[in-house]
This record gives C-alpha cells, sequence and structure tokens, in this order.
C-alpha cells in the first residue's frame, strides 16, 4: 500500500514507472518467485515486462491450445 500512496499527488510520473512499481503486488506463488528472481535493472518498460511475463508463464502452445479451444466452440442440442 505504500507503494501505492508514494504516486498520489505526482501526476508527472511516467505510467512505466508506476506499472512496473505496482506490478509485482499483484503476484503470488511461482509468479511472485519468478518476478523475484529477475536479474536488478533487466526490466525498464511495462511492455517489456508484460512481454516476458507472457513468454514465461503463457507459452506460445498455450496460447495457440487456447485459441484452438475458443474458436472450435460447438453449439449443444438445444443451444443457439
Amino acid at each position: 500500500m505504500s507503494v501505492c500512496k508514494s504516486y498520489v499527488g505526482r501526476p508527472n510520473l511516467d505510467i512505466d514507472v508506476i506499472g512496473l512499481r505496482v506490478f509485482p503486488l499483484s503476484l503470488t506463488s511461482n509468479a511472485a518467485v519468478w518476478f523475484n528472481e529477475l536479474p536488478y535493472n533487466s526490466i525498464y518498460t511495462r511492455d517489456q515486462l508484460t512481454d516476458v511475463f507472457l513468454e514465461r508463464f503463457f507459452p506460445v502452445f498455450k496460447k495457440l491450445n487456447h485459441k484452438d479451444k475458443l474458436s472450435n466452440f460447438v453449439a449443444l442440442p438445444g443451444e443457439s
């Protein structure tokens, strides 16, 4: 909470700075361990963090698998 409070009233802060500071607060278990083990100063933007996070926790095969499941919906009898 103190991380969030430190940004109140500071409108000139870059949104990347805020996002990078607040993101770890949303992590639990394996994701929190992964984040804490990232090399210091290895991530500089939210986009970079997003890419690294998705690569680690949602590899291509998982993304493709979910995409296939979504595009293969079939209506059951009685459904429209």
